[in-house]
């Protein structure tokens, strides 16, 4: 009878490194992963500008690292980061934008305006 081995699942260690975008105009942000004394640290940088994010709820599996960036523009990135093959991770993320907002015209007149 055949033997049936499980996949091995990656281990953090492979998370660990500098990562950046396989398509350079992906994102301008580098990953930093590092296991200093058994605690996994992040850091994140833009490297158009050399801005770096504040990492915020790092949460650690034997399969995953998910973490936020608060940068100082405001903005909030929530990272999810997974090892696919030697030498390349996926990276999904989400993040917050701003928009300005205006009252929309109703075509009608508001009873504080309307004649008596």
């Amino acid at each position: 009878m055949p033997k049936i081995v499980a996949p091995r699942l990656p281990k953090i260690t492979q998370l660990m490194g500098r990562w950046v975008a396989a398509d350079p105009w992906e994102s301008d942000v580098s990953l930093i992963t590092s296991n200093r004394g058994g605690k996994v640290r992040v850091r994140a940088v833009d490297q158009s500008d050399g801005q770096e994010a504040e990492i915020l709820g790092l949460r650690v599996t034997t399969q995953e690292i998910t973490f936020s960036a608060y940068w100082s523009s405001g903005q909030l990135t929530k990272f999810r980061l997974r090892k696919l093959l030697d030498g390349e991770l996926e990276a999904r993320y989400t993040f917050t934008s701003t928009t300005t907002y205006k009252k929309a015209e109703t075509g009608r007149k508001s009873s504080s305006n309307a004649k008596a």
